[in-house]
């Protein structure tokens, strides 16, 4: 196989693009998980992301220098700060969240882990959880 292969040679699933009305962040998680799936070196993860990238995502894949281009968790760091979600976005959703119509307690319930888990993802310890939450109310 030359190196000049197509991006989605080998990979047995077509990759759907990003749509205008797509969530990005579901978009990201259901890549990740099609690429951990068919074992693609997360170093490759970009090669096939970038053609898939529409609209604001293909605005801050294209601002990116031409090194991180190349690196997915650089690419996944621009997408997200270019739809403004970072660790205040999920504090704000996790504050305002309510019950949807129809919703069982148990739907409310994972909703409300996702959004805490990514709100608190850079905490490794109770006091850093405490600390994220005292800087809330100070």
């Amino acid at each position: 196989m030359s190196s000049k292969a197509k991006p989605s040679a080998g990979l047995s699933v077509k990759l759907v693009p990003l749509g205008e009305n797509d969530d990005i962040e579901a978009y990201l998680v259901t890549f990740e998980k099609i690429m951990a799936a068919h074992k693609v070196e997360k170093s490759r993860w970009s090669q096939y992301l970038a053609p898939q990238l529409s609209g604001r995502a293909q605005l801050a894949f294209a601002a990116l220098t031409a090194s991180s281009a190349g690196d997915y968790d650089a690419i996944k760091t621009a997408v997200l700060a270019r739809y403004d979600i970072n660790e205040e976005s999920y504090r704000r959703r996790f504050r305002s969240m309510t019950r949807k119509a129809g919703e069982t307690n148990r739907e409310v319930a994972v909703r409300l882990m996702d959004v805490q888990q990514n709100w608190m993802k850079e905490c490794t310890t109770v006091d850093e959880v405490q600390q994220l939450i005292g800087k809330e109310h100070s």
